[in-house]
This record gives C-alpha cells, structure tokens and sequence, in this order.
C-alpha cells in the first residue's frame, strides 16, 4: 500500500511564530527532513504523552474510587459495632 493512500491531508492554522521555530529547528538539526515530519513527529509525542496522562488520571480515579468504598465499608462497620 502507498503511503499517499495511507494520508489524509489536512488544512491547518497555525501561528506564524510557532511555524519560524519549527522551520528553524527542522533547518538547524536536520532531524526532520520538512515541516510535515516535524509535525508528525509532535502530534505523535503528544499522542503518546495523552494517553500516559489518561492512563494516570484513570488510575488514580480508581485508586480514589477504591479508598472511598472503604471508607464506606469502614463506616458501615463501625455503626454496626455501635449497634451492639
């Protein structure tokens, strides 16, 4: 398969100062052979990056939602004990 037919090509505004840093960094590291690589390579980082961030969040609601039953069972417990 093609890599064109792999694309899709999209239209996109952005700042003229982001565009000079990115066109400088792609002329003076030459780790990107164009601007479109460049940021490709960015929407992937970030990509990435997102998804560590949800997998975080996601644990840590969980981790939240996990001590909160406890809590509840710990309470539950304790008006049992007052019960008797």
């Amino acid at each position: 398969m093609e890599r064109k037919n792999r694309t899709t090509v999209v239209t996109l505004r952005v700042p003229e100062g982001l565009i000079a840093k990115v066109d400088e960094d792609v002329e003076k590291f030459n780790d990107f052979s164009s601007r479109a690589d460049f940021i490709i390579v960015a929407i992937r980082n970030y990509l990435e990056e997102r998804a560590e961030t949800i997998s975080e969040r996601n644990k840590a609601f969980s981790e939240g939602a996990r001590a909160k039953e406890e809590r509840k069972a710990e309470m539950y417990l304790a008006d049992l004990k007052d019960e008797d």
